[in-house]
């Protein structure tokens, strides 16, 4: 299962997809919002989507209100990441506040990836149970 990481500051996003790969994730990086999409339309949806909040030109408001908007990204789950003291993130499935523990990224990301492929699993055996009746 793949995760994307959607953050302008380089050494954060580094640092995020360096973790996430040495526990053995796939990590598709974005450094912007349109990146993002666009790593979006050519492949298989991640298991969820870590969100910088704050960026340049279209910031993670944006990104995060097109998916959820959207039948084919709106149920990935999307892991806010944000420095500020207020925000609205409406559609998120958790916040991590900056700075944050390697923990606490680990944690989330195991969590919605782990349910995204008890998910896969079980649609492969309804589908399975079906083709043997």
């Amino acid at each position: 299962m793949a995760v994307l990481v959607v953050e302008d500051d380089r050494a954060i996003r580094e640092s995020i997809t360096d973790l996430l790969e040495e526990e053995g994730f796939v990590v598709e990086a974005a450094k912007s919002v349109e990146e993002a999409l666009d790593i979006l339309a050519r492949g298989v949806p991640p298991c969820v989507i870590l969100l910088d909040l704050m960026m340049p030109h279209m910031d993670g408001r944006h990104l995060l209100a097109t998916l959820k908007a959207d039948r084919n990204y709106g149920q990935i789950p999307v892991v806010v990441m944000t420095a500020a003291r207020v925000f609205e993130a409406p559609g998120a499935e958790a916040i991590l506040r900056k700075p944050f523990s390697v923990g606490a990224v680990l944690h989330l990301v195991e969590q919605h990836c782990h349910r995204a492929a008890d998910e896969i699993a079980a649609e492969r055996a309804k589908r399975a149970t079906a083709d043997l009746q």
